[in-house]
């Protein structure tokens, strides 16, 4: 069972509503057998209700229980309701995993607002994953951080860091055990070279899939599979290591 960390969903304002069944026979076609769920707000600065978006990723998922896993988002900035946000997600609908993406939603990992949600976090059990790679707002260096001032809070490299920052991911993920990457976008000889050196249940995949791009789910997947590996190894990365960060 292959388990996709990173795909995103439109919403309903944007134009029709997304068909379940086309997002679940593309990822079956793709050899994929479930996927992590992002809400689109989280990519933008401007977005005023988080909790519509976040709705409407839960609502679409249970269509295919047992396929698609919804995550939520909120922007740091906006204090108290972002708070209290991450408790209605994580208590009342018990969604898992948090979307951040701070080069598009305007907010520095390193502010005290970041801090007051990576506490939350910590306290509630819900795991971070991060878009990062984009200086100035997000780096894997500053994902560390919040893995070293929060030890049980469990943070996700969206990207490994992307091209240019990949070696930063790689020193950052050996160095805290609550720092986990996600294979998606960084070169294959730059994954590669993660794969060898880290410990896989620190790894997972993705492809940053939207419901209307499938060139770029096989493109992710098949530059993944690629790579050199043992059975053992593929295993944990695209089954076990997910699961335990969906808390499935």
């Amino acid at each position: 069972m292959a388990i996709d960390m990173h795909t995103h969903l439109g919403l309903p304002i944007s134009g029709p509503a997304s068909d379940v069944n086309i997002v679940v026979e593309m990822l079956k076609k793709n050899s994929i057998d479930g996927a992590l769920v992002m809400p689109r707000a989280g990519l933008r600065s401007n977005c005023i209700d988080h909790s519509e978006d976040n709705n409407h990723v839960l609502n679409f998922c249970k269509k295919a229980p047992d396929y698609l896993y919804p995550s939520f988002s909120i922007n740091p900035l906006f204090g108290q309701k972002a708070l209290d946000e991450i408790k209605r997600c994580k208590e009342e609908i018990e969604v898992n995993v948090l979307k951040l993406h701070p080069w598009l939603q305007g907010f520095s990992i390193t502010s005290s607002e970041m801090d007051a949600v990576a506490a939350i976090c910590q306290e509630l059990g819900v795991v971070i994953i991060f878009h990062d790679g984009s200086p100035p707002y997000c780096t894997p260096m500053q994902i560390a951080r919040l893995a070293r001032d929060f030890p049980g809070l469990k943070v996700i490299s969206g990207h490994a860091g992307l091209n240019d920052l990949w070696f930063d991911s790689l020193l950052a993920v050996k160095r805290y055990p609550n720092y986990y990457i996600c294979l998606c976008g960084a070169a294959s000889s730059q994954m590669q070279r993660i794969v060898d050196e880290v410990d896989p249940n620190q790894i997972c995949v993705g492809s940053d899939m939207f419901e209307e791009f499938e060139d770029i789910l096989w493109y992710r997947w098949e530059s993944f599979r690629k790579l050199k590996m043992s059975n053992t190894t593929r295993k944990i990365i695209e089954n076990e290591t997910p699961k335990k960060l969906l808390g499935i």
